[in-house]
Order: structure tokens, then C-alpha cells, then sequence
């Protein structure tokens, strides 16, 4: 509610972050690069991933931030703990369903190398 000595709203009042524009922009060229090198052919992705995959560490240590700042501190750490069980119940979750649905099936290459390099990518997204 506006009372007499409020100050009006206007769009150009608010000031514009250029942290939030960069991290905008961060996220919208990794999203970009991951799926470049999903959509290439075996023999580029097997170039282009190692580029890919180093990208954002060359961004991260380029600002220098922080454990804090990245998240890896005790407090980041304590307020992430229900991540992972909450991803191994959806996990089981999924697997039920796609079990009822039909559509579980076994992995293409079940070998230590193609699960692993599943998991790798996974962390990394």
C-alpha cells in the first residue's frame, strides 16, 4: 500500500547485478556445451567432452571464490546432507516404476568403465 512519503516503483530504480548476468550467462553456455557434446558423434564427443568438461573449472578458478563461496564449507555441507538420500529414494522410486511401465532395461556396456564414466558425468553436471 502507497502512503504519502513512500517513493514510487519504477523498473529502472532497481539496480542491475552484473554477477547475476555472468552466472546467467555461465549456466546458459554450459547448458549449451553439455548438449553440443551429447549430440556429436562418438569420435568428436571423445574431443570436445575433455574441452567441455574443463570449461566451468577454468571459469571457477578464474574468480578465485572461496570453499565457502563454492559451497564446500561445513555450513554448504550441512545444509546439502538430505541430497543424497533423497536421491537414492527417487532413485528406487524410478526403478518401481519403470519396472511397472515396461521400460527398465539393462545398460548397454555393463563394464566398470561405462558405469563409471556414467557416474563421473553425473557428478560433473
Amino acid at each position: 500500500m502507497a502512503t504519502i512519503t513512500s517513493t514510487p516503483f519504477t523498473p529502472a530504480a532497481v539496480p542491475q547485478d552484473r554477477s547475476s548476468f555472468r552466472n546467467l550467462a555461465e549456466i546458459t553456455l554450459g547448458f549449451a556445451l553439455i548438449l553440443l557434446v551429447l549430440w556429436l558423434p562418438t569420435r568428436e564427443q571423445l574431443i570436445v567432452g575433455p574441452i567441455v568438461l574443463l570449461a566451468p573449472l577454468a571459469l571457477v578458478l578464474a574468480t578465485r571464490p572461496t570453499l565457502a563461496q563454492l559451497g564446500l564449507g561445513l555450513r554448504g555441507f550441512l545444509s546439502a546432507l538430505w541430497i543424497l538420500p533423497a536421491a537414492a529414494a527417487l532413485t528406487i522410486l524410478s526403478i518401481f516404476v519403470a519396472r511397472e511401465l515396461g521400460t527398465f532395461h539393462a545398460l548397454y556396456q555393463a563394464d566398470f568403465r561405462h558405469v563409471g564414466g556414467y557416474v563421473l558425468w553425473t557428478i560433473y553436471q
